[in-house]
């Protein structure tokens, strides 16, 4: 089953790029390469990230891309520290002081493949959505799809929410976890000013709704930007919340972003 969502997915993508050669061609685009740095970063054995002293530092490659099927989204994380993910958290149980995942989100839009604005309320749009994930830790694997949402909601630039059908696997995976469920997944964007500040509040939330041991799975990363004056950099805060059956962190990381 997991091999036939991951070819689904892609298979949507390419077919829905055909309809014309240039659809594909991004008409915006925004990349960045962002540092950050945690102090209070306890080991997380499902994220296999947290390190054994609590500090950790990430890189994070990111970028976003609008086109005339609908968009792209794509990151590459690297978790450095002690003992990143718990002792034991490396390949054949050694420890490991780098973890790596990587996230790509692809969307096919109803209104831009067909050529027809959606007039739903609010409801802005609908797309036909693939993501797939891929961590270093405990070889994790995981393909969804489903529809995806843009909604209109005042004071936001963007308002977007998913309803996904979930497939995992990974080294210790049992029976259960491997079983399909639902993943939703929201993410907003707010600018606002202060003064002559300019600041983006990028809020993300998932709920993994898995019938694994480790039950329903909660994941909260509000980020809040500062533009520094004119420049491509950014410089921001992210107070992360992630827990699963009786496990709980919140994890502040600052952060500095350069935009290309």
């Amino acid at each position: 089953m997991k091999k036939t969502l991951s070819t689904l997915g892609l298979a949507t993508w390419a077919l829905s790029a055909t309809l014309s050669p240039a659809s594909a061609t991004e008409v915006f685009q925004n990349t960045s390469v962002t540092l950050g740095v945690a102090s209070d970063n306890k080991a997380d054995s499902v994220f296999g990230s947290g390190t054994s002293d609590k500090n950790q530092t990430s890189v994070r490659l990111e970028h976003f891309g609008v086109n005339g099927i609908g968009d792209n989204y794509f990151f590459a994380d690297v978790g450095n520290g002690k003992q990143v993910g718990g002792p034991t958290a490396g390949s054949f149980g050694f420890d490991t002081e780098r973890q790596t995942a990587v996230v790509w989100n692809a969307r096919a839009s109803y209104s831009k493949i067909s050529g027809n604005k959606l007039d739903m309320g609010v409801i802005d749009d609908v797309s036909l959505m693939y993501r797939l994930e891929v961590g270093s830790y405990a070889n994790y694997t995981a393909n969804m799809i489903g529809p995806s949402f843009n909604l209109k909601v005042p004071g936001f630039a963007w308002f977007q929410t998913s309803f996904l059908y979930d497939q995992q696997t990974h080294s210790f995976a049992t029976d259960d976890d491997k079983k399909g469920h639902l993943f939703w997944h929201t993410y907003a964007i707010v600018p606002f000013e202060v003064g002559s500040a300019k600041f983006t509040f990028s809020p993300l939330l998932w709920v993994n709704y898995s019938p694994g041991a480790n039950g329903v799975e909660t994941y909260i990363e509000p980020d809040l930007w500062m533009k520094v004056g004119q420049s491509p950099v950014d410089v921001g805060l992210r107070v992360l919340y992630h827990s699963y059956n009786n496990y709980s962190r919140t994890t502040p990381t600052l952060m500095a972003r350069i935009n290309f």
